[in-house]
């Protein structure tokens, strides 16, 4: 064994060069994931600066919001049923996805997530404060900045550091759990709700499929070279099941307006005669929700704002599709979770 060292010794080699395959160190995985992590370090660190971007925009919204808030929290019981009644009348066909999403968040505990969204908002504050107090240290003492004088990669590994310092973990993951159960519980009864609008579309579409491969079909095989015809069934059902989905989504549109006007028109007439006995104003009539002439009044106002919304085909008039814009941000997006993978 000594004349084997002897001899390793001499060529250059190690003991560990005898050892066996699966006795010698493994490479670390962090090798092995190191290409990926600096592919999407780029990336991150983008993410990272548009959020530093928007972070002053969104907060001076907030504030704004919060204030205004705090201005009309007084007088909400007076004025926001009015406010919502309107909404309801004239726009409850242009965003029913929001309306009804509103409606399942009343239900299935808009307060918990309420209070896990300002725990967030807490966590966000500290964080900015601490980013903004460590964009001006300088530890060398050079005149410039530390932030501005490293890469992008350290920046951003600095600033989760510093992040993972000062926030607290137990509380972003309170914050974080609440948010998302609560928006998996609104997401779920949305799909819930509006699955028979595509369980329609489907039927429909099948319906349509059988006509259109009986009266367009051979039409298609007379314009059609022989050798695309393969391409025309399924065209044809692609097609029809997309027409179908598209009409009974606007048929839910219809029933969600009707129902939004009648129900609008309702609160809107409760939050008036309301308002008129705070502030003790005659009302016509002595009218009430226990008045005869009352349901008439409800169907004549909802019954306006159905056909103002039909139309204008639930579309929404200027300035309102601007001061609306975030409501249909939010449509958007609800139509993405609730109809993909549906």
């Amino acid at each position: 064994m000594g004349g084997l060292k002897d001899l390793a010794a001499k060529s250059g080699l190690q003991s560990s060069d005898f050892q066996k395959p699966s006795m010698r160190p493994k490479p670390s995985e962090q090798t092995t994931l190191e290409p990926y992590i600096r592919a999407a370090t780029p990336f991150v660190v983008a993410a990272a600066n548009i959020m530093d971007a928007l972070g002053p925009y969104l907060e001076t919204a907030w504030n704004a919001g919060c204030k205004v808030w705090d201005q009309i929290s007084p007088y909400k019981d007076d004025w926001m049923p009015i406010v919502l009644g309107l909404l309801l009348i004239f726009f409850g066909g242009s965003l029913p996805l929001t309306i009804a999403a509103i409606e399942s968040f009343r239900l299935c505990g808009w307060e918990k997530t309420k209070v896990c969204l300002m725990i967030l908002h807490d966590q966000y504050k500290l964080a900015a404060a601490a980013s903004k107090k460590d964009d001006d240290l300088d530890e060398n003492n050079d005149g410039i900045a530390d932030v501005k004088q490293i890469s992008k990669s350290e920046l951003l590994t600095r600033k989760m550091k510093l992040f993972a310092k000062v926030s607290d973990p137990v509380k972003l993951q309170e914050g974080i759990n609440g948010v998302v159960a609560g928006s998996a519980a609104v997401v779920a009864a949305l799909r819930m709700k509006f699955a028979r609008t595509v369980a329609l579309g489907t039927a429909l579409g099948d319906i349509f499929t059988s006509a259109a491969d009986k009266v367009l079909r051979p039409s298609l095989e007379r314009i059609i070279p022989p050798e695309d015809h393969k391409w025309i069934p399924m065209t044809l059902s692609y097609g029809c099941r997309a027409a179908a989905v598209w009409m009974a989504w606007w048929l839910q549109r219809v029933i969600s307006a009707f129902h939004c006007s009648v129900r609008g028109s309702d609160q809107l007439l409760n939050g008036l005669l309301m308002l008129a006995h705070r502030y003790n104003f005659t009302v016509p009539m002595g009218l009430s929700p226990s008045h005869a002439a009352y349901p008439p009044i409800v169907a004549a106002v909802s019954a306006f704002g159905f056909y103002w919304q039909c139309s204008r085909f639930f579309g929404l008039p200027f300035p309102f599709n601007i001061l609306l814009l975030p409501l249909r941000v939010v449509e958007g997006l609800l139509a993405w979770f609730v109809f993909t993978d549906t």
